[in-house]
């Protein structure tokens, strides 16, 4: 490990512990195959009761799931000639159609562009999960598609139910043959088991602060949905995600070929201040919790309960970073300080 970079990320770590951003954090770094970073602090659980955190601690992802799961199974389907990325999406699901639905083909759901809402208040919408898809194909759309990009989890969660109707299996078994198996990351997946409750970082307390959500999904929709959805609801370690990182990245087996990584990570859709490419962000805005100093090949997600992946190929680099913020006594209204943190470990991590 380079030994000054290690000791300023330590630092960063501990005072975000102490100010309550965050109980905990375990995060790793490397370039060109190389260690820069990795390490451990805090706790995963303060509440019921307090327990260190760990390396092999497995994070509810949150968005990461995105990314991870939902998009590349996405490209692998693609890449098997399964779908078309020009298709409208109501070849796949013929329910989604009317108006502008017609003209929403499956890369602007997967770069955030097909006008459909960034979210829905799907538990108020629906008596049950088997109407997601309904309220969904119901939502009103609101803008024309390709003419913004806005950030949607309701497009990631019918991208879910997209793939699970191609392919005829569930997203989390779609998830562990197409992904976590071939990768060997054993501590990935939907819905994990209660056996690995004392591995798993807490989240949301209760009102009474007493207990917590532990290997539950935080995202109220993800929740309920039954854990499974095409937006949230991965758990998973930061060994597993280096694992993933490093087949970006092309070392190791490879999941997709170096041409369907470099178009899922260039610039598809852009709007003001935002930028995606297929699942991914790209490094465009002053907010953004990337480092400046990252290439324009840069991409990489965030996940709401802590939880970040960048990557960049020009620099054969991945930093990795995963904290439990929403179990923090002082959750609410932290996220622009939760992505200062973010860049500035960003920074470090190069260098700077």
């Amino acid at each position: 490990m380079d030994d000054a970079i290690q000791g300023r990320i330590a630092s960063l770590i501990g005072s975000s512990i102490s100010s309550g951003l965050f109980p905990g954090a375990v995060w790793l770094v490397e370039e060109a195959g190389r260690l820069v970073s990795q390490g451990v602090a805090g706790l995963a659980q303060e509440v019921p009761q307090r327990i260190a955190m760990h390396e092999t601690c497995v994070f509810d992802l949150a968005s990461l799931t995105k990314p991870v799961c939902t998009a590349t199974i996405a490209l692998r389907m693609w890449e098997a000639g399964e779908l078309s990325l020009d298709e409208p999406v109501k070849s796949y699901l013929p329910e989604f159609s009317g108006g502008w639905r017609n003209r929403v083909v499956l890369s602007q759901i997967l770069s955030h562009c097909s006008g459909l809402p960034s979210g829905l208040p799907i538990p108020q919408l629906c008596k049950d999960a088997s109407q997601v898809l309904g309220a969904i194909c119901k939502a009103r759309m609101e803008y024309e598609p390709g003419s913004r990009a806005i950030y949607s989890d309701v497009g990631f969660i019918l991208l879910g139910k997209l793939l699970e109707r191609v392919s005829g299996q569930s997203l989390d078994a779609l998830g562990g043959q197409v992904v976590f198996r071939p990768l060997g990351m054993r501590r990935t997946m939907y819905r994990p088991p209660r056996r690995l409750r004392p591995d798993i970082a807490a989240t949301q307390r209760s009102q009474t602060g007493r207990t917590a959500l532990v290997g539950v999904v935080h995202d109220g929709t993800a929740r309920f949905m039954g854990g499974v959805s095409g937006h949230a609801g991965l758990f998973s370690c930061v060994g597993d995600l280096g694992k993933y990182c490093g087949m970006m990245l092309g070392r190791g087996k490879r999941l997709l070929s170096s041409r369907t990584i470099q178009e899922a990570t260039r610039v598809w859709a852009a709007h003001g201040r935002n930028a995606y490419g297929l699942g991914w962000f790209k490094r465009r805005w002053p907010e953004n919790p990337a480092s400046m100093h990252f290439s324009e090949s840069a991409y990489g997600h965030t996940g709401y309960t802590g939880t970040s992946i960048w990557i960049d190929p020009a620099r054969d680099f991945f930093a990795i970073l995963l904290t439990n913020r929403v179990h923090s006594k002082s959750d609410g209204g932290r996220i622009p300080e939760m992505n200062r943190v973010r860049r500035k470990f960003h920074d470090l991590a190069l260098g700077f």
